[in-house]
């Protein structure tokens, strides 16, 4: 019995002196976080990012804008790091949620008011999850060609396959110059001399006497220049050189996000290929173009709208489906709007759809619907209230 009181009693007093001192510090950092000042003042500087942001749109477009400004935690004012608006935004989340969980006043009165702030949480939240998580891509359709890849409109990668398989997929922002890259499934070197965010393509008009030109590389050389407004619009590109390959093969080459084809080289038995693009991504099921119909102003060749028959493969399971102009689709956490469409040569129309996943696309919904429900619920409540007085 001593025994067990000395066990006892060498350890729960020191739990004891813990907890208090755990349980105060937490409790403090709860109500510095769920202090309504918390919010009032990063909400003001919420409000000067997103004005500098959107004055920053004229001058450097909307994509760049929003990504250096609205999605991102911080960015650099020449050495200065400053917060980006995820960052603000995130602060004053983490405040509201605190007060709304720790601090609301919890009352059959008061259950339209905190319903409706449980809404605009759902609809901040909803918002950071579409900033980090959104996916904005295209894919293009022939009557009766089926594809299950989108390509993302704003960002672009270097992939290296050999027969086929993908051994290296790197993004456009993260290729190093005068680095080669690491692969040791490629029985050779790729280093990346030049790269342009947009691309201005150029007659070669002066030839280095240790370089050897490949293809294209021959004729053209790529120029770095001011990027457009729209981003869509930008041609991306990059210069590389190939060492250790073959005496015909090695030296320097140019290629760019709309060529075509990827440049292929043999070698043995085996066939590599580098793809410079926009970066793909594949989809969990297959669309198949059937029909692709556009109706014109009378005596114009502008189109008035356009919409695409298509049917969803997935797996065993195919259903038709239409995507007109404002009339998407929505299927597996992907939404498909009639984007555009384009005319090859041979006077064929393809359909442009643009391909857009939003892991946060139910929020707006859930969070509009708890929100109006709360403001009817508390309108119902207060005009119940007045009238009994």
């Amino acid at each position: 019995m001593l025994h067990s009181r000395r066990n006892t009693l060498s350890i729960y007093p020191m739990k004891d002196k813990i907890n208090p001192m755990k349980k105060a510090s937490l409790d403090s950092v709860l109500r510095f976080l769920g202090q309504a000042k918390v919010a009032t003042v990063f909400l003001p500087l919420l409000m000067v990012i997103l004005i500098i942001g959107t004055i920053a749109q004229k001058y450097m477009g909307l994509y760049a804008a929003q990504k250096i400004f609205f999605y991102s935690f911080f960015f650099w004012w020449g050495f200065i790091p400053l917060p980006g608006a995820l960052s603000l935004l995130a602060i004053i989340l983490i405040s509201l949620t605190v007060k709304f969980i720790f601090y609301s006043k919890w009352s059959m009165r008061r259950t339209g008011i905190n319903l409706a702030h449980l809404g605009v949480l759902i609809l901040l939240y909803g918002g950071i999850v579409t900033a980090v998580q959104k996916q904005e891509g295209a894919l293009t359709l022939f009557p009766n060609q089926a594809a299950q890849t989108s390509y993302d409109f704003h960002k672009r990668s270097l992939r290296v396959l050999k027969d086929g398989r993908v051994f290296l997929e790197k993004p456009f922002d993260h290729l190093e110059l005068n680095t080669p890259l690491e692969i040791k499934e490629i029985p050779f070197k790729i280093t990346i001399k030049d790269t342009c965010r947009n691309c201005a393509v150029l007659k070669r008009d002066h030839f280095s006497d240790h370089v050897t030109y490949r293809t294209m590389a021959k004729a053209v050389m790529l120029q770095d220049k001011k990027l457009e407004l729209q981003d869509e619009k930008n041609l991306s590109g990059l210069g590389f050189e190939i060492q250790g390959l073959s005496k015909k093969q090695d030296g320097y080459y140019v290629t760019f996000d709309v060529m075509p084809t990827p440049l292929r080289f043999p070698h043995k038995s085996s066939s590599f290929q580098i793809d410079f693009s926009k970066t793909p991504y594949d989809l969990p099921f297959k669309i198949r173009l059937k029909e692709f119909k556009i109706d014109f102003y009378p005596g114009t060749e502008k189109a008035k709208s356009y919409q695409s028959n298509i049917i969803i493969e997935d797996g065993s399971m195919h259903w038709p489906a239409l995507v007109e102009m404002n009339k998407p689709l929505r299927y597996k956490g992907y939404t498909l709007f009639q984007s555009s469409y384009i005319t090859s040569d041979n006077g064929e129309t393809a359909s442009v759809l643009a391909v857009v996943k939003d892991a946060g696309w139910l929020f707006p919904y859930w969070g509009a619907t708890i929100l109006s429900i709360g403001l009817l619920i508390h309108f119902i409540l207060a005009f119940t209230v007045k009238k009994k007085s």
